[in-house]
């Protein structure tokens, strides 16, 4: 599921971010909601749910937060 997802939201961004580009694809449907977004979404909740706490969880969020707002900015 989680390959899914990956693929509807690469399909996603292609056709709406860069559909004007010469790589984007062009629809006359929108594709910013529904399936193309929400399965990465959906199949990731799943994944993480199934992870059982462990003692470290707090350093380890921490350290993944960071990590993405080292990569966000």
């Amino acid at each position: 599921m989680i390959f899914i997802g990956i693929a509807l939201c690469t399909i996603g961004i292609f056709v709406k971010a860069y559909s004007a580009k010469p790589l984007g694809i062009s629809f006359e449907f929108d594709t910013r909601n529904g399936p193309f977004f929400g399965v990465l979404l959906y199949a990731t909740g799943c994944l993480l749910a199934n992870f059982k706490a462990c003692s470290n969880w707090l350093f380890i969020g921490l350290i993944v937060f960071l990590v993405g707002v080292q990569l966000h900015f």
